[in-house]
């Protein structure tokens, strides 16, 4: 009888051990499902947020380029008048395409953030982060290279202008004639010279601009999958 009872004991013991256990894993079941969904959450909201900064990007892209496409319309302009008006007065100068340049800066506020809160893996798809990293690379590079090499080239004909010539129209100020435009190497040169640098530019946002819209279609079919 007492073997009997002892094997009982043994079967209830056992019993409730496995029930237990069975508990245990299904509460550690159910706290992964709920770090998953929380997760999914946190990752569906950072998606949204990217793909924000995305579609900002691509707009201030395309207006740079707009931009930049009429400051080569001003400048060709401008290099023509030269070799053909009588008068600097007739020189379309009003628009100051000698001096302007566009700079784009891609907003990497939430990459920055999930970089360095270690979230960034929270996109289940690795892709995005490669894609994400390339982007902005080619971005800064772009800052680094032709952005600012336009902005010290313009800075340079500017400060040129200033010395050269009186843009005042008062009779006691000397001025310079047409002749004097067409004589001095630097100013055609320099037109020229910014025509290749806004072309060179224009090519690198054109590939920029590519590169964000093929990263946004990424983000958003992500953002579908939920």
């Amino acid at each position: 009888m007492e073997k009997n009872k002892i094997g009982k004991y043994l079967k209830y013991a056992i019993g409730e051990i496995i029930l237990v256990v069975l508990g245990i894993l299904i509460a550690l079941q159910i706290n992964n499902w709920n770090e998953t969904r929380k997760d999914r959450i946190k990752e569906q909201l950072f998606l949204h947020k990217l793909s924000l900064n995305l579609i900002d990007d691509i707009s201030s892209l395309k207006n740079i380029l707009h931009s930049d496409s009429l400051l080569l319309q001003d400048l060709n302009i401008l290099s023509n008048e030269i070799l053909t008006v009588s008068n600097p007065k007739e020189l379309s100068f009003v628009n100051n395409s000698r001096y302007k340049y566009f700079k784009f800066s891609a907003n990497t506020s939430l990459y920055d953030n999930m970089v360095s809160t270690g979230q960034i893996g929270l996109f289940r798809n690795d892709s995005i982060f490669d894609e994400l990293t390339n982007y902005y690379k080619k971005a800064t590079q772009m800052n680094n290279g032709i952005d600012e090499s336009l902005k010290n080239y313009s800075r340079e004909i500017e400060s040129f202008y200033l010395k050269f010539d009186h843009f005042r129209d008062e009779k006691e100020l000397p001025k310079k004639n047409i002749e004097d435009y067409r004589n001095e190497p630097f100013i055609l040169n320099s037109l020229y010279g910014k025509y290749n640098l806004l072309t060179f530019q224009i090519r690198n946002y054109n590939s920029l601009l590519t590169d964000c819209k093929s990263l946004l279609t990424i983000v958003e079919s992500e953002i579908e999958k939920k």
